[in-house]
């Protein structure tokens, strides 16, 4: 009995641990690589990626200059090879929209759209926590890892800079085309 109480201990805890296997060793390998989780499944004939996200909530609305960064878009990775080679960008969810101007020149957000690379529509998106895989070749493993994106403003020039710096990345995730 005391060995068979053993095995389940040791299976319940290999269980346990290889349950968020991805965030762990991305936390093992770059601690600044994984700060949330991803999903990753087949939906019909794509794959959805979605995660729980409120970056996008930090656009620059009109008149506002009280920050030095702003959300510019969710940027969403993808390889075929494995989670730990490099990933090829393939599209922007949440990407926030040019608006117009606030009377004084200085341009604002407030509309978000997704960009598939290789694409020439930009279509509206109303949840910019999602993006869809419409490219994937089916049969084949892909994985996925977002980056939240954010945009330098320059508020004595009161200008947007070229500026694009990476706040914090997803664990990643996989699914195979169907």
């Amino acid at each position: 009995m005391k060995k068979n109480l053993k095995k389940i201990v040791i299976l319940l805890s290999a269980l346990l641990s290889l349950g968020s296997c991805s965030h762990m060793v991305d936390a093992l390998w770059n601690p600044n690589a994984a700060s949330f989780n991803i999903d990753a499944e087949q939906d019909g004939a794509i794959i959805k990626i979605s995660f729980s996200r409120n970056d996008h909530t930090n656009f620059r609305s009109n008149g506002d200059v009280s920050e030095s960064s702003y959300f510019w878009g969710y940027y969403v990775y993808r390889n075929s090879s494995s989670p730990y080679d490099d990933y090829n960008l393939i599209g922007i969810t949440g990407l926030v929209r040019f608006a117009g101007n606030d009377g004084n020149g200085q341009s604002f957000y407030f509309d978000y759209i997704e960009r598939v690379l290789g694409e020439s529509d930009v279509n509206p998106d109303p949840n910019p926590i999602e993006f869809e895989d419409t490219s994937c070749n089916s049969g084949i493993k892909y994985f996925y890892r977002v980056v939240v994106v954010y945009r330098e403003w320059d508020k004595d020039a009161e200008e947007w800079l070229q500026t694009l710096s990476d706040q914090d990345a997803s664990s990643w995730a996989a699914a195979v085309c169907p």
